[in-house]
């Protein structure tokens, strides 16, 4: 009988305690639109009602042990998102609105299968600033709808996981997440992150249910499909960019990846490589990512992406927009440059500072296509060697001073096959006299 008196007086000055915390805390006029914003549409402050005593006291004392227990602010709110908690109740963790907005945005960011989005509304105590409650948005009104839209969702990851289980190699599974992306989804030119409500092109939902998205719904595609392939991967958010894209870990590696950039949204859905495995300092030459300085993560720290063993002479190094496929053992690699279409071909993704076209025809003449994929200046020596029945007619060399990196080289030359001769050529660097690629043999 003692016990239990004494376990009364327990909950009893408990109640007391948080009416009279709810009486001084949430004696506050609504939270304005303008209370809290960051990063454009990341964070919004919605008008709320204020609670009522009776609410606030009933709420704090019904969740104090489990708020206790739960750990830290990300997983209760993480579980409380789960549970599709209209209001999620922050008040004895004391932490600020500021601290508050940063771990429910990472949250919602590293958490796609949540379906919830960034902006949220909140309260709290003008005395000191420490939030009280929050509450998020979700894109789905019930838990019901979305269960039903993750499944979506993950039938549609799935999908991607699939097609890169074809690989074995991790560079070869990555670059086809990264081009298959850029097929599968076009930027949502209508959505400001300026102005109007939050919807699924922020998500990565929208990316993968509706192919439309902007930044943050790319980088969260990415973040998802990465993770269900066993990598490492993260976000890297700039304000002063307004923009977000992704990192990832290849071998003892960092890289960064924004699939955004790389997306060009043309006809034929071929993707830039421009930002596909890059340093620190090849991202910001890229222009649009602003400064080191000026970067976010939602993980412990940035990583020092400074290796650039995929920036040069591997087939996705051409500079321009281009498709890549895999079939009887070669890469086919297609492109268009003024109106012409070029096809490429490579046994492997490594190359040795350039590819040669397919034979493109015309009335004259003919012409091969030559991808510089060595992003170091080199001068490139062309050699046009005619033989016939395996006895050299002539030999001509051509040299041409190459001054920037990835770019198209159209050489014409004249196709006398039809005399049973066949033409060579053989591409070298005068300076060293080494190979840049294979003999292309022309019938």
């Amino acid at each position: 009988m003692k016990k239990f008196s004494i376990t009364a007086l327990c909950i009893l000055y408990t109640l007391l305690s948080y009416s009279v915390y709810a009486d001084e805390a949430f004696d506050i006029p609504p939270v304005t639109t303008n209370a809290y914003q960051s990063s454009g549409l990341l964070f919004e402050a919605i008008p709320i009602e204020t609670m009522s005593r009776k609410e606030d006291l009933y709420q704090n004392f019904a969740s104090a042990l489990s708020l206790y227990d739960s750990g830290d602010a990300y997983e209760y709110i993480r579980q409380q998102c789960l549970e599709h908690a209209e209001t999620i109740y922050l008040n004895n963790y004391g932490i600020s609105v500021d601290d508050a907005a940063n771990i429910y945005y990472s949250v919602a960011t590293c958490n796609p299968d949540l379906l919830i989005g960034t902006r949220f509304s909140y309260a709290y105590y003008p005395d000191t600033g420490l939030i009280a409650y929050i509450k998020p948005t979700y894109l789905f009104a019930t838990k019901e709808e979305t269960a039903a839209a993750l499944d979506k969702m993950n039938g549609i990851i799935d999908e991607y996981v699939q097609l890169a289980s074809n690989y074995q190699d991790p560079l070869r599974q990555l670059l086809s997440v990264h081009d298959e992306m850029t097929k599968r989804c076009t930027y949502d030119h209508n959505t400001s992150s300026g102005s109007g409500a939050y919807n699924d092109s922020f998500h990565a939902y929208g990316f993968f249910a509706d192919g439309s998205a902007v930044c943050q719904g790319y980088a969260q595609a990415f973040f998802a499909i990465a993770r269900e392939l066993g990598m490492e991967a993260g976000f890297c958010k700039s304000d002063a960019a307004n923009h977000m894209w992704n990192y990832v870990k290849l071998g003892d590696s960092w890289y960064h990846i924004d699939v955004t950039y790389d997306d060009p949204d043309n006809a034929d859905s071929t993707a830039y490589h421009h930002n596909f495995l890059v340093t620190d300092s090849t991202i910001i030459n890229n222009g649009s990512h602003s400064e080191k300085p000026e970067w976010e993560t939602y993980f412990d720290a940035l990583p020092d992406c400074s290796d650039n063993s995929y920036e040069r002479n591997f087939i996705f190094n051409i500079g321009a927009p281009c498709g890549i496929t895999y079939s009887d053992s070669q890469y086919i690699i297609n492109t268009t440059a003024n109106g012409t279409d070029i096809t490429f071909r490579s046994d492997s993704l490594k190359t040795l500072g350039l590819l040669v076209s397919d034979v493109i025809r015309d009335d004259t003449s003919d012409m091969l296509i030559i991808a510089l994929t060595d992003n170091k200046p080199i001068e490139l020596g062309i050699y046009s060697a005619l033989y016939n029945n395996g006895r050299l007619l002539w030999l001509s060399r051509t040299d041409r001073a190459v001054s920037s990196k990835f770019t198209l080289y159209g050489h014409r030359f004249i196709n006398d096959s039809a005399s049973g001769n066949e033409t060579k050529f053989f591409f070298w660097s005068p300076q060293t006299q080494t190979p840049y690629a294979p003999a292309a043999a022309i019938k």
